[in-house]
């Protein structure tokens, strides 16, 4: 019999474990999870089945719909101001009816910018978030997909400490 150095006998030992982890980690269709036989690549190139969403007799057409990317628009408001402007309001027709047609919730996030103390930044926020909630709703958007959050300063989507930066703080964005 012939004796393998122990610095060979290590090697192999660690490529032919690597091989066997390499081997058990690829996926393959045993026609059980996936019978629609659909695949996505994961880490490493490796593809895994993908599981088919539940289905319900129940279930209504908008939850068996497929999940649409929402464009919806921030809404700018003027330094120290929660009313909405005339361009607000005509966004916010149009994101209204994009909401209308889908299903989940919306948060409505009111910014500030950075001046003013932090407690008046959230009262602020709140007063901005709560103006658009407020009118999507007259537009015949449910309140119940609708929540109103304050940020005030707190996450800023332009960092800067002059006008430049602050207009495009003061803001409502909407996360679908």
């Amino acid at each position: 019999m012939t004796r393998i150095p122990s610095r060979a006998f290590g090697v192999w030992t660690i490529a032919a474990t690597c091989g066997l982890l390499m081997t058990a980690c690829q996926t393959t269709s045993t026609g059980s999870g996936s019978e629609s036989g659909q695949t996505q690549e994961t880490e490493g190139g490796f593809r895994a089945p993908v599981e088919p969403l539940p289905s319900s007799s129940a279930a209504s057409s908008s939850e068996s719909a497929p999940m649409i990317k929402l464009e919806l628009r921030p809404v700018y408001f003027a330094y120290d101001r929660s009313e909405l402007t005339t361009e607000a309001r005509k966004s916010l027709r149009e994101d209204a009816e994009q909401l209308k047609g889908s299903s989940g919730v919306t948060t409505v996030e009111g910014h500030t910018d950075e001046r003013g103390t932090f407690e008046y930044n959230l009262a602020l926020g709140d007063r901005r978030a709560n103006s658009v909630r407020q009118y999507l709703m007259a537009l015949g958007v449910s309140s119940s997909d609708l929540r109103a959050q304050s940020y005030g300063e707190q996450s800023p989507a332009v960092r800067g400490h002059d006008e430049s930066a602050w207009r495009w703080n003061r803001r409502v964005a909407l996360k679908h």
